[in-house]
């Protein structure tokens, strides 16, 4: 699969560590809607989803985050992708060895 960016429109909305998609929009009306920034990343999956419909899985580097972890992880439920957190609190490395 080709690199894929996409420029980060949307900001720091939700800050706890469960991210709930269904209450991204703060207000009624289209103009004042504020989109978190993790619907940036769910933009961007399904374009990559499009190009690449044989794409299963997204692959994350969070090594202690769980907020970044479960972002990634709710976007790819949408999705019916795999979340893949290789790094995930050293389960197969040692954070003193990945840094």
């Amino acid at each position: 699969v080709p690199f894929y960016k996409r420029t980060r429109s949307g900001k720091s909305v939700q800050v706890g560590l469960v991210y709930d998609h269904n209450s991204i929009t703060t207000t009624t009306t289209t103009s004042d809607k504020k989109e978190d920034e993790v619907e940036d990343l769910y933009q961007l999956l399904v374009s990559v989803q499009k190009h690449h419909p044989d794409v299963k899985a997204v692959s994350s580097g969070a090594i202690l985050s769980t907020y970044q972890r479960t972002r990634v992880e709710s976007v790819c439920s949408r999705l019916q992708l795999t979340s893949l957190s290789y790094l995930w609190r050293g389960i197969l490395y040692s954070q003193r060895t990945l840094l």
